[in-house]
């Protein structure tokens, strides 16, 4: 096999046949018979050793917006390497030229980039970036920056920050650095400790109303779930683990019968 070696000589064939008899090699223009279309690769080390793979050719229209979401194919390479495959912003497995929602923060990409309640159409692609950290709302995760992601912001709990305005001011507390979970729990927070924070692994939680907490949630930074309901009781609190995670910075959602409540957790 090839394995990791640098000095190999690839090769591709229109079958397998071909790429292992080392037969009608494609040369470059090369037009696709089909989309998609599997090719066969050849790579050969300088003893003569060699691997066949599958390579699946698909011609994407840069010029089309496959996800309707208002930004063209084209402008979703945004590592520029001619390969949109490659390209997801929040790590869901969907790269952004295919997904809708490119950070994950639960407020579709379209409304994201023609503003909210603006009135405008998808045509008109603005650059919007509200906390001014050079990251365009649609491909940032917390958008007023205000270290509360977006997904949290939910305060009412109805699956979108989109009508969440705590302090009626018109603007959505997402896109309000003035607005954060602290402010709106106080009361919650004031009876739930949580330490030690930063940690280096055992997270403990401690509150006078243990009984009535239903759920634990863990979170990374792009808000995806990382572990759910992983706690266990000691000494009459709560112990999550998290000497597996890397460091960095995450949040441990608490939800009890009446609210919930999100709080940063620094891992090192």
């Amino acid at each position: 096999m090839a394995g990791n070696q640098s000095n190999v000589t690839v090769t591709y064939h229109e079958t397998f046949l071909d790429a292992n008899n080392y037969l009608n090699l494609l040369v470059s223009p090369y037009f696709n018979s089909s989309n998609p279309q599997t090719i066969y690769a050849r790579v050969e080390n300088s003893e003569g050793l060699y691997a066949v793979s599958e390579v699946i050719l698909e011609v994407v229209d840069c010029l089309i917006d496959n996800d309707n979401d208002g930004v063209a194919n084209a402008q979703e390479d945004l590592n520029g390497d001619g390969n949109l495959a490659n390209d997801d912003t929040d790590n869901d497995g969907i790269p952004n030229y295919l997904d809708d929602d490119d950070d994950g923060d639960s407020v579709d990409t379209l409304t994201e980039i023609t503003g909210i309640g603006a009135g405008f159409t998808e045509s008109q692609y603005t650059f919007i970036d509200t906390d001014a950290d050079l990251i365009e709302n649609y491909l940032d995760n917390d958008d007023d920056g205000d270290g509360i992601l977006t997904v949290f912001e939910d305060y009412n709990n109805n699956g979108t920050p989109l009508d969440d305005d705590q302090n009626n001011n018109g603007i959505p507390d997402f896109l309000d650095p003035d607005v954060t979970v602290l402010s709106f729990f106080e009361t919650e927070l004031n009876t739930i400790k949580l330490y030690p924070n930063p940690t280096s692994g055992i997270v403990t939680i401690q509150s006078s109303n243990l009984t009535e907490i239903t759920e634990l949630t863990i979170y990374n930074l792009q808000g995806q779930v990382l572990v759910s309901d992983n706690k266990t009781h000691v000494n009459g609190n709560l112990q999550i683990d998290v000497s597996s995670f890397e460091d960095g910075v995450y949040f441990v959602r608490i939800d009890s019968v009446e609210s919930s409540v999100i709080i940063r957790v620094i891992k090192k």
